[in-house]
């Protein structure tokens, strides 16, 4: 039992409620506050979780005649993170894992089973505090308290005064009882320095308290979220049919929406992966840290017009799972990303004319895009409901800017027509149509080639590079400017070769080879190692590779007619298994036949010791089998 117990805020963690009650009974070590409340001391030597502590229930029924709470479930949402970290799941697997963690969170691992643990996001190493919380409570109170959401990884501004938090050299999940006073916001420092910075992460603090906070109607399956951040992607401009998602576009706007500053912070401190957003819609089996769906709620309702901060989170979702299945949405993003791909129509850079016909047959649904000035349909079919056939992403390109870029690419940075159609994704014959209409007729042709030749520029140019660059030889300038080369040595070869280049240095004289006499050298080294080999207690089978690297030189078979007496001295010493094996054999009896009759191998021991395998033939085996039998039998 304990006579008295420090009074307890809404959003304090569990440690900062122990470190009170720690300085209230004038305790000096850590052991004895932890066998007096949860009346056990092995906790003291692990710490206390800040994000979900181990300890609510024992602390629950510990404090019981204080009323603090009438629920042990109340401990959990006011002073851990629970409710943070399982907004996103389904909702019998929350209920299954509030049961674990209140009953037996050591067996279970709570962290590991809500997805803390294997989560790619790193947790900030110490506490963290606002100044303005803690002003308030030591005027009010005389003592301040560490809240857990100030703790969450990608909260940098507290949601209740929207001031930059401060970091302290407390570590996070401390083996030791530290209040947060004057000691520690002295030797504390700011987090953002940067006002434009503290109102960016404003948004995000808000919804992070949002989600922990927020109460769950109705049940929650996993299908219907993934299908819903798809439809929020197709509402805001980024989807096509079904689940396409224009990924490129859509980072680009985030990035642009919240800044590359915010972005390099929160990759700098918490390891925030940007390309992890994918999983968001995309994961089938496991749920991504909340700040991933944070930030992107936040985009896309800032896109959608959508006023998340007083409206509600699972709402915005539900809209989303509409927008899914939603014909009108669906035709939105097509008739968005489409033009009219006949060069001759005279609205070519307009969309106006572009209808997306939508039907529905046997429950599905289906479209087809028409152009209603020519009437041309795109591909003359329907768009599938197995979406991956067809490569729309070719066609995001703006209608307007479509024509200019392949012009640009075409007569500008000299691809060909078939580089081109393949960048694009248009047919061949759009790309010609294109180009012969800007260069009002048709063009000459060489080969391959569809480009009209710019000699003079092109002359010119390498003109200029021989000036400039005088120390370097028409290699080195191949190298560095290879496709203005290939030009001219295609189209101009005999100017091209006609120009005065610095003449590449002579080559330094190379000592003449002796091949006879390294013939004769090599020779007597590989019989030395022939000797030393033969010579060794462990048998090596001898063979190019064991003679050459006992002799310590190197010789490569492509010199095999440039030393004859060498190679043939190798081909006649090297062993086959079956050669082998019987050496080894005759080594190995040698020596036995040298020891005393105690301690020489037994037949099954000597069979193995012999290497008595399969990679040797049948009648090595007898052999060897018949050089056993004979030295027994002369034996025993």
């Amino acid at each position: 039992m304990i006579s008295g117990f420090p009074n307890v805020s809404k959003g304090e963690t569990v440690y900062s409620i122990m470190a009170k009650y720690h300085k209230m009974m004038g305790h000096t070590e850590i052991r004895a506050t932890f066998e007096k409340v949860l009346n056990k001391d092995k906790a003291a030597l692990s710490g206390i979780n800040v994000d979900l502590p181990t300890i609510i229930s024992n602390l629950h029924y510990t404090t019981s005649e204080f009323s603090l709470y009438r629920q042990l479930e109340d401990w959990v949402t006011h002073h851990t993170s629970f409710n943070y970290y399982s907004f996103f799941h389904e909702t019998k697997i929350k209920e299954k894992l509030l049961v674990n963690y209140i009953h037996e969170p050591y067996k279970h691992g709570i962290t590991l089973q809500i997805g803390k643990a294997a989560s790619d996001i790193v947790e900030p190493k110490y506490l963290k505090f606002c100044m303005s919380c803690y002003e308030k409570e030591i005027e009010e109170a005389g003592v301040a308290s560490w809240y857990w959401i100030h703790q969450i990884p990608g909260v940098f501004t507290c949601p209740f005064h929207n001031k930059s938090l401060h970091i302290s050299k407390v570590p996070r999940n401390p083996r030791y009882l530290q209040l947060l006073d004057e000691s520690v916001v002295n030797d504390s420092d700011v987090l953002l320095d940067i006002e434009e910075l503290v109102s960016k992460f404003n948004p995000l603090s808000h919804l992070s308290l949002k989600i922990s906070t927020e109460e769950m109607n109705g049940n929650w399956d996993k299908p219907k979220y993934k299908k819903s951040y798809i439809g929020l992607i197709k509402k805001a401009g980024y989807g096509g049919y079904e689940a396409n998602v224009y990924k490129e576009k859509m980072y680009m706007d985030i990035t642009e929406f919240y800044g590359l500053k915010i972005i390099n912070i929160l990759e700098e401190k918490i390891a925030f992966n940007f390309t992890s957003l994918e999983k968001l819609w995309n994961a089938k089996d496991s749920v991504q840290h909340p700040i991933y769906h944070i930030l992107f709620l936040h985009f896309i309702s800032e896109k959608m017009n959508y006023d998340l901060e007083q409206n509600s989170i699972r709402e915005l979702i539900e809209l989303g799972h509409e927008y899914f299945h939603d014909p009108a949405c669906n035709m939105d993003a097509l008739q968005a990303q489409f033009i009219c791909l006949n060069a001759f129509c005279e609205y070519f850079y307009k969309n106006n004319y572009i209808v997306v016909h939508h039907s529905k047959s046997s429950g599905n649904h289906t479209f087809h895009v028409s152009c209603t000035f020519c009437g041309l349909k795109y591909r003359n079919h329907c768009i599938p409901s197995d979406f991956t056939n067809y490569k729309w992403d070719s066609l995001i390109e703006v209608g307007k800017n479509l024509d200019e870029k392949i012009i640009s690419m075409v007569l500008k940075e000299n691809l060909s027509f078939w580089k081109t159609a393949k960048i694009l994704g248009l047919p061949e014959n759009s790309i010609r149509k294109v180009i012969q209409r800007e260069m009002n007729g048709p063009l000459q042709q060489k080969g391959s080639s569809t480009k009209k030749y710019n000699q003079k520029r092109d002359r010119e140019e390498w003109e200029a590079l021989i000036i400039n660059n005088k120390l370097k030889t028409k290699t080195d300038l191949a190298n560095e400017h290879y496709a203005l080369f290939k030009r001219l040595r295609r189209y101009d070869r005999e100017w091209l070769d006609s120009r005065d280049y610095k003449k590449a240095g002579s080559m330094q004289n190379i000592e003449v080879v002796d091949w006879k006499q390294r013939d004769k050298e090599y020779l007597i080294i590989l019989k030395e190692a022939y000797k030393e080999l033969l010579k060794e207690y462990k048998p090596k089978k001898i063979s190019h590779n064991t003679l050459t690297i006992k002799a310590n030189i190197k010789i490569n078979k492509k010199y095999q007619a440039k030393l004859p007496q060498t190679f043939d001295f190798i081909n006649e010493v090297k062993e086959t298994n079956d050669q082998f094996a019987i050496r080894k054999a005759k080594m190995i009896l040698d020596h036995q036949c040298k020891l005393p009759l105690g301690a020489q191998y037994k037949p099954k021991n000597m069979t193995h010791k012999v290497g008595y395998y399969n990679k040797i033939s049948d009648d090595a085996k007898k052999h060897i089998r018949k050089m056993l039998d004979d030295f027994y039998n002369e034996v025993l």
